[in-house]
């Protein structure tokens, strides 16, 4: 038999707090509790003897329809206002659940009208156009700032660099499982190049094994039930319990063994060029060169070339600027001469 709670109330008149559910009437103000009366349970849980029980009637209160008290299922007539029974419709629980439903709707109407609030406001507000255009605005102007600008100029000089790798043609000393085609002096040894795992035997292991096994049931409350009238009833379930018993298990256990494997290792010389120093030219001339081929000593040769040109020019306003350029664009380029440039940062990308 599910245990019974005794719940408490509040009187909506005089204010009295936790008021036993078995009290129909304020012990303050002599008030009767009524339709908005909401029964609870207190931090403590106040249960009834099996022989209350047993002789509780489980039903929910009936709310008269003239005076709104609440009346036990026992009652035909309404204690407050002799009312009779028949002529009312609702009862406790039927009651709550209309109060629910209107809280429900009541929040439903409230995030609706939030809702429609936010989307005036988003409406009229003037400032987001106005905040919207300014980034627009901005973002106008700074594209427009990274455009190629056109500007007449006047070549003033012309600069250059060149650069060129020297590399140098060496013999190494090296060793790997494959040597390079073009590998010597090819030397070998056989070596271990690694290790495999291989089955030896099986050797005899025991190990404890645990296993839940079924005690029986044990009945856990899983909550509350508002029976309507002042109590609660006890909601539970039946849920198994365990204990752990261990038992012994024999098994057979792989042992391996760590087997080298050989392979042939080679060592040899194997002759490459490598980098070894940069070699740099630079003038203000017109004619650009590398660096001269007889500054490379006996093994060196040329590698990978760099170039880099720039010309310095002044505009109406008597600035003078200078400016990274393609070497097609230096060559046509001449001192002394006026030309319309489109610059891109610190690049002319354009001359007329």
């Amino acid at each position: 038999m599910a245990k019974i709670v005794e719940g408490l109330w509040d009187c909506q008149y005089c204010d009295t707090k936790g008021i036993s559910g078995r009290i129909r009437v304020c012990p303050h103000c002599a008030k009767p509790r009524n339709e908005d009366t909401t029964f609870y349970m207190g931090t403590a849980k106040e249960y009834i003897s099996n022989e209350e029980a047993q002789q509780l009637n489980k039903n929910p209160d009936w709310i008269c329809s003239y005076c709104n008290s609440l009346n036990s299922d026992n009652d035909t007539n309404c204690k407050s206002c002799g009312a009779s029974r028949e002529e009312s419709e609702k009862n406790y629980l039927q009651n709550k659940r209309r109060k629910e439903q209107e809280e429900l709707e009541k929040k439903r109407r409230e995030a609706q009208q939030r809702a429609e609030e936010e989307r005036a406001e988003r409406r009229s507000s003037p400032m987001r156009f106005v905040l919207l255009a300014a980034i627009a605005a901005l973002l106008l102007l700074t594209i427009f700032g990274m455009m190629p600008k056109k500007t007449a100029v006047t070549l003033i000089s012309k600069a250059w660099q060149r650069q060129v790798a020297v590399e140098e043609y060496k013999t190494f000393t090296e060793n790997s499982w494959t040597p390079p085609s073009d590998a010597y002096n090819v030397r070998t040894d056989q070596q271990i190049h690694h290790y495999d795992q291989v089955l030896d035997h099986y050797e005899n292991r025991e190990r404890k094994v645990a296993e839940q096994v079924l005690d029986g049931y044990e009945t856990v409350v899983t909550g509350y039930n508002d029976l309507g009238n002042g109590y609660f009833e006890e909601v539970t379930e039946q849920v198994p319990t365990y204990h752990t018993e261990y038992r012994t298990e024999y098994y057979q256990e792989p042992v391996y063994v760590s087997v080298p494997v050989y392979a042939t290792m080679y060592y040899y010389d194997v002759d490459r060029w490598v980098y070894v120093r940069t070699e740099e030219t630079r003038g203000t001339d017109e004619e650009p060169y590398f660096a001269d081929r007889a500054i490379l000593r006996q093994g060196e040769r040329f590698g990978s070339t760099k170039e880099q040109y720039a010309v310095t020019v002044r505009d109406k306003k008597g600035n003078d600027k200078t400016y990274a350029v393609s070497g097609t664009m230096w060559d046509h380029m001449n001192k002394g001469s006026t030309y319309t440039i489109t610059v891109d940062g610190n690049t002319i990308v354009e001359f007329e």
